[in-house]
């Protein structure tokens, strides 16, 4: 048998490297590319994930009022931090239904509840009924004393916006939440008033509500994101 030749061997060689060169040369590409699909989509998987958080803790919120008339006729989302007093494009807060339907009865001073209600000092309430004369009113307030009876619990709320004095009727425990975006971030807002950051680096943020509908958009770089939420 002929052996390899000198000059077959470095052409054998030079043909090795260059298949090496453009293998190596091909991952690097497609290396790139991978890295940049997963750039653009990493912003992407964040915004969606954001999304649904707040869709999935918006929506629907009224559906536990509606077992009792009272209640189903309360407002409970807000177009600023105020209960509605200043609104604003920046802002909204809703109230979260986190407790049961209870009766109340007005009395003196305070309210009078059942001793299973358990109405607790410093919680949030939505109270929801008739006032004095007979029409429908409701308020949000928190309790700030509460006396256990015989019979029932005593209790002085403390209303955290102007409405009617309201003499019978249903009250529920609440949590009040809020978003706030200000300085290319979007804060949360704690029942307790602590503002935490939810979502920075946003070019954009804006919503609308139209009863019972709430649109939210925002921009992030290239990606948008706009979804709605039903009360």
């Amino acid at each position: 048998m002929r052996g390899v030749t000198l000059l077959e061997f470095l052409v054998a060689i030079s043909l090795f490297s260059l298949i090496l060169f453009l293998s190596y040369h091909s991952f690097e590409e497609q290396r790139s590319v991978v890295n940049q699909i997963e750039s653009r989509t990493r912003p992407e998987e964040e915004s969606n994930y954001r999304m649904l958080l707040i869709k999935h803790f918006v929506e629907k919120s009224s559906s536990r009022l509606k077992v009792d008339p009272f209640l189903e006729g309360a407002q409970i989302f807000f177009p600023d931090l105020s209960f509605g007093s200043a609104p604003q494009k920046n802002a909204f807060s809703i109230a979260h239904v986190v407790g049961e339907p209870f009766p109340f009865i007005h009395s003196g001073n305070s309210w009078r509840v059942p001793l299973t209600a358990g109405v607790e000092k410093k919680k949030s309430y939505l109270l929801a009924g008739s006032d004095t004369s007979g029409n429908f009113g409701w308020v949000y307030c928190t309790a700030d004393q509460v006396s256990a009876g015989t019979d029932y619990l005593t209790v002085a709320f403390t209303p955290l916006l102007q409405g009617p004095i309201l003499v019978e009727g249903t009250l529920i425990e609440v949590e009040i939440h809020g978003v706030l975006f200000q300085n290319h971030t979007l804060f949360w807002i704690s029942p307790g008033g602590s503002q935490q950051p939810y979502f920075d680096g946003l070019d954009n943020f804006e919503y609308t509500w139209n009863n019972p509908m709430v649109t939210i958009a925002w921009q992030k770089g290239a990606i948008k994101a706009e979804f709605r939420c039903a009360l």
